[in-house]
């Protein structure tokens, strides 16, 4: 599945990575000579579904703020591509049927950890898509009011033809 054509994959079975800090520190140290390595960016997601409504005592027991999503990451992965995208026949590479509520996050990220004297430039805020009355549309859940679970995660890839 995860080699399929589509223009856009969501896959998890790209996403072992450990989350040992000493391991991931080890793996950034290798590439510090190679500023292509230190620099190089991946896509992720995280999809979640509304499993219930807060009760006013929760919500006044959350602390936070929530944030507006982007619209674009970069030049290939913009809100406007996810949504059709989606729409037309996104594939997961597990059974998922969306639901009314579920929340779809996609980010990008350094491969590799941050060294403190080897600074990067700050990345945009992630991108966020509900699903709601058979469609999915860019927006957000709001997470004081509801909550969610996380179903899946990984990685995306952008085939060629995008």
């Amino acid at each position: 599945m995860c080699d399929n054509k589509k223009n856009i994959t969501f896959c998890t079975c790209n996403e072992k990575a450990s989350n040992d800090a000493l391991k991931c520190k080890v793996e950034s140290f290798k590439v510090l000579g190679n500023e292509e390595e230190y620099y190089k960016r991946v896509y992720y997601w995280i999809l979640e579904r509304t499993i219930r409504k807060r009760t006013n005592e929760e919500r006044s027991m959350i602390m936070g703020e929530l944030f507006r999503p982007s619209k674009k990451l970069d030049k290939e992965l913009t809100a406007e591509f996810v949504v059709e995208e989606l729409n037309k026949n996104a594939e997961f590479d597990f059974e998922y049927i969306p639901e009314d509520g579920d929340e779809l996050l996609i980010g990008i990220g350094y491969k590799f950890a941050q060294f403190e004297d080897y600074s990067r430039p700050i990345l945009p805020r992630p991108m966020k898509f509900v699903y709601e009355k058979k469609e999915w549309f860019f927006g957000y859940v709001n997470h004081f009011e509801y909550e969610q679970i996380e179903l899946n995660k990984g990685k995306i890839t952008l085939h060629n033809n995008v």
